[in-house]
């Protein structure tokens, strides 16, 4: 199964590629961090390639934090139609995502506002619910899984699940 990935908070490189490496490893991440994989200890690079043998190719990592809008494009704004273009041409690569990794909304939406000169704190609802509907639109065209991270404030984890809440 080809899976994108966007990743909007942390580049591939570094501090995202050294987590992976601990979790996939189950090596602590403290004796992971800024050693570079060529010198972390060779039974640790065994667990790694042994782990992830195979599924190199089907992971198509899109490094978000690096990307620049093409001033030719007005779609091409760091947002859901950012993620299509690259997931159209993969396709037309001959590789067919079936999933969309969407990490994380929240930095996506600060992306957006960003190129769009919008104003989060009072356009926020609007903005996302448009992105929303972009994502959906992709998921139902595409026929892909799309699964969206999305970090909360201690306030939203506290909150009680709004299916409850007519609940008797």
């Amino acid at each position: 199964n080809h899976t994108m990935w966007a990743t909007y908070e942390q580049t591939l490189e570094g501090d995202l590629a050294e987590r992976m490496i601990a979790n996939i490893t189950d090596t602590p991440l403290e004796s992971i961090r800024d050693v570079g994989f060529d010198q972390l200890p060779e039974d640790v690079r065994n667990r790694y390639w042994t782990a992830v043998s195979g599924s190199e190719d089907f992971l198509h990592a899109l490094d978000m934090t690096q990307h620049e809008p093409d001033p030719s494009d007005p779609a091409d704004y760091g947002g859901v139609a950012s993620i299509r273009r690259h997931f159209e041409r993969l396709k037309a690569e001959g590789i067919v995502c079936r999933t969309l990794i969407l990490d994380w909304f929240g930095a996506m939406m600060n992306r957006v506002a960003q190129t769009l000169n919008k104003d989060l704190s009072r356009e926020y609802r609007f903005v996302a619910m448009d992105e929303i509907m972009k994502l959906k639109r992709f998921a139902k065209e595409e026929d892909i899984m799309i699964i969206v991270f999305h970090q909360l404030n201690q306030e939203a984890v506290n909150a009680r699940p709004t299916y409850l809440a007519n609940a008797s």
